[in-house]
């Protein structure tokens, strides 16, 4: 005769299921609030790098009123200004322009003389914002040893550098 062996398994109570359905329901809870928290934060730090960058393009002195309104141009912005470039970042007012100008034109007489090392210039991480017109110019700003730098009263201080013989500006906020 064969013989037959029998486990004798404890019956599942009622008691043990609704327990392990409250720790599984607790731990789902908990990691539900985890993977919200991770998520909120990696969407804050994605709006951060991914700040909101506007530019515009003007022919001239009397095209750009708007943005000289606005602020994203500075108020002293010679008449003689042409092809000028602003870019510029609506969530922390940051902006940037080129332009170039009568060689006549001493509108910076009203800025202070300041050496370029007084400077402290975007970090490179920061100008991947930024378009690449303004990126080109901030290396020329960082770089070129024949511009001339200013500081620049007004609604915002403004950092200016010029090239005088080129008739070419460089302007940013502080």
């Amino acid at each position: 005769m064969k013989s037959v062996l029998f486990l004798d398994l404890p019956k599942r109570s009622p008691h043990v299921s609704s327990m392990m359905r409250t720790k599984l329901s607790a731990a789902g809870i908990l990691l539900g609030g985890v993977l919200v928290l991770l998520l909120s934060g990696l969407s804050i730090l994605w709006c951060m790098k991914n700040s909101e960058m506007t530019s515009a393009n003007y022919e001239g002195y009397a095209d750009a009123q708007m943005g000289i309104e606005v602020g994203w141009l500075p108020a002293w912005l010679p008449e003689s200004a042409t092809h000028i470039h602003e870019s510029h970042d609506i969530d922390t007012n940051e902006s940037f322009a080129t332009f170039e100008f009568a060689h006549s034109d001493h509108f910076y007489s009203g800025c202070t003389p300041v050496q370029s090392a007084a400077f402290i210039f975007p970090r490179s991480e920061d100008k991947r914002r930024f378009p690449r017109l303004v990126r080109r110019s901030l290396e020329r700003v960082h770089d070129d040893q024949s511009l001339r730098f200013f500081r620049c009263p007004g609604r915002n201080t403004r950092s200016l550098a010029i090239d005088p013989e080129a008739g070419t500006a460089y302007v940013w906020t502080d």
